[in-house]
């Protein structure tokens, strides 16, 4: 269990229906789709963005509040792919942080990289990555991206704002098999089984469904049950049904 929170939408939970194709807050343009999400004042630090297979371009940015004091201590963020950032504040600088390409910080992620973001305390956001939404797509498997706030000024996020864009077609195939946690979010590394003939055998064999299928479609058996299931169009159903 994860102690760092999901952005989805304005939310924290149901990834399954606010991005299901076909809603209003997933965009399409282009044979791209667009994920906007944006969680607002928080004393949490610790926040975790879904990135689909065939993710393009990642745009994000963490808003602060300002300080203007001589010393303060500037804005210090980590961001990783696929498990949560190990290093500690000394692992930000502003010398590491400037020299990130914020162009091409998906790909950095997709290659291991653990990348530090800074600004000074007086900026009032740092910017996490700015990808380019016409890149061609960069991510294949999908993985959370986890962002850790190390350092921020006033112990509180302001806002932070994040576009995934992502390629459509690649979306929708990994939309069919995904696989949801308790909160409709993705759970990370799991797929759907196939849907065989033997898959939606067992399942039905699971919901005590055969005899009565069966005796419905004059069947002798499972190779029957299944032609004549699919000469009636009942198939179809079944095939959604079992899924």
């Amino acid at each position: 269990m994860t102690d760092y929170t999901a952005i989805v939408g304005r939310g924290n939970a149901g990834f399954s229906d606010v991005f299901k194709p076909g809603s209003h807050m997933l965009p399409v343009d282009g044979g791209r789709v667009s994920m906007y999400s944006v969680v607002g004042r928080s004393p949490k630090r610790k926040w975790r963005v879904w990135l689909p297979p065939g993710t393009c371009a990642l745009q994000a940015t963490l808003l602060t509040f300002v300080d203007m004091g001589a010393n303060a201590p500037g804005a210090k963020v980590l961001v990783r792919l696929g498990e949560p950032p190990a290093g500690g504040l000394a692992s930000v600088t502003p010398e590491n942080g400037a020299a990130v390409d914020l162009a091409n910080v998906l790909a950095a992620l997709v290659a291991g990289a653990e990348v530090p973001c800074y600004s000074p305390a007086s900026a009032g956001a740092v910017k996490l990555s700015d990808g380019r939404i016409d890149s061609p797509p960069v991510t294949t498997t999908g993985q959370w991206l986890y962002i850790n706030a190390l350092q921020v000024p006033g112990n509180e996020i302001f806002e932070i704002v994040v576009r995934v864009t992502v390629d459509e077609a690649a979306y929708l195939a990994w939309y069919d098999s995904a696989v949801w946690d308790d909160y409709g979010n993705p759970v990370q590394g799991a797929q759907a089984p196939a849907i065989t003939e033997q898959y939606v055998l067992s399942r039905l064999q699971e919901l005590d469904m055969i005899a009565r299928l069966a005796a419905l479609c004059k069947a002798g058996d499972d190779a029957e049950l299944i032609s004549a299931a699919k000469d009636s169009g009942l198939w179809a159903a079944l095939l959604k049904f079992t899924k």
